[in-house]
């Protein structure tokens, strides 16, 4: 399979922790699936909210889309996984000086390193800014050592037996979907905390 990302690319995110940015889609095509993503907040407010937007791609069409991505998947193969800080961490000694500024237009993405501290400003724009965090693509190879192994398989070989295959949303907010969706978050949040004093509010 040929590689997304030049080796250029790679080395920037090797040696800096960041690769941006990727031309994932057209800004028309980026505005027609925001407007999906707006209208399905008007029907579904409460499952697109602060408190309940993890795993999102489960019940909702137009983030199941762009989560099969094939320049995203393309993008995420060259480079590899990792995780990010859930527990309550910080980071103290930050060099604001070593600060980056990354501006996307609507259709691009960037990649981050796991050990990259990245963040946003506040938005003073007359726009809305929407991005969509996209943070477990492992290889078939993995496996969960805690908690249940759920998986969406989005390109490559077929799942295991050990694995709870998950299924795409086929319409938005199906009562299936909803249920796998809570099922898998709540799997999550046991992984992610397991032990921990402080846990991240969502």
């Amino acid at each position: 399979m040929s590689k997304h990302l030049t080796e250029t690319a790679r080395a920037c995110y090797r040696d800096y922790g960041y690769h941006t940015p990727i031309e994932v889609m057209s800004e028309t095509k980026a505005c027609r699936l925001l407007q999906k993503f707006e209208q399905a907040e008007v029907n579904f407010p409460e499952a697109l909210g602060p408190f309940g937007r993890n795993n999102a791609h489960l019940t909702f069409m137009c983030l199941d889309e762009i989560a099969h991505h094939k320049v995203i998947l393309g993008a995420v193969e060259d480079l590899g996984q990792h995780n990010i800080l859930t527990r309550g961490q910080c980071i103290a000694d930050v060099d604001q000086n070593q600060a980056l500024d990354i501006v996307l237009r609507p259709g691009q993405a960037s990649l981050h390193h796991p050990r990259l501290i990245h963040g946003s400003r506040p938005n003073r724009s007359g726009h809305r800014r929407v991005g969509v965090a996209l943070q477990s693509y492992v290889a078939s190879h993995v496996r969960q050592t805690v908690g249940t192994h759920y998986a969406l398989a989005v390109r490559g070989r077929e799942l295991d037996d050990s694995i709870v295959r998950l299924q795409r949303p086929q319409s938005d907010m199906t009562p299936g979907a909803v249920a796998q969706r809570e099922r898998v978050n709540r799997n999550y949040a046991e992984i992610l905390y397991r032990g921990a004093d402080q846990v991240r509010g969502y």
